[in-house]
């Protein structure tokens, strides 16, 4: 038995199902992370993650969405 093959123009398929994704790598607009929250008030990312974690359960942050497995907040 033969092995299947791709076709031919697999590659340019592939590129044409990808170009019509919205892959976005840049955070959104008006947020932070909790990195940029530690940076910005010098405090280690514990403590910083602490302290937006409380920020949102009050429900003065909202999450803005997320790059990869980074988060992004934003003021309500």
């Amino acid at each position: 038995m033969e092995k299947p093959q791709p076709p031919d123009d697999l590659w340019e398929k592939i590129d044409e199902a990808r170009s019509q994704l919205s892959v976005k790598r840049e955070p959104p607009e008006g947020s932070f992370s909790v990195q940029d929250y530690a940076g910005k008030y010098k405090l280690p990312r514990a403590t910083a993650a602490e302290q937006v974690r409380n920020l949102l359960d009050k429900g003065l942050l909202e999450r803005a969405g997320a790059v990869g497995n980074q988060k992004f907040y934003r003021l309500v």
